[in-house]
């Protein structure tokens, strides 16, 4: 039997560790705020405006949820993450 690997308390997670897990709940293909946006482009691209408004926004959330799952531990710049 395996065994099994307590969890790391946010505390001791260096910058990159959290932008790793970030980037995995990002693109979860069930739970990930990526989905959102995919079918937001493709809503897009056949003309859903409306529809690819409200699956962005769902994807806004999502990622926002992500981010504040995923705390920094340290703050870092927008968009060095």
């Amino acid at each position: 039997m395996e065994e099994e690997i307590p969890p790391v308390p946010y505390s001791v997670w260096s910058n990159e560790d959290t932008a790793r897990m970030r980037r995995r709940a990002y693109a979860d293909p069930d739970t990930g705020s990526d989905l959102h946006f995919t079918k937001a482009a493709r809503l897009r691209a056949a003309g859903d405006t409306e529809g690819a408004d409200a699956a962005e926004a769902l994807g806004l959330a999502r990622a926002a949820e992500i981010k504040d799952s995923y705390p920094y531990r340290f703050e870092i710049e927008p968009g060095d993450e």
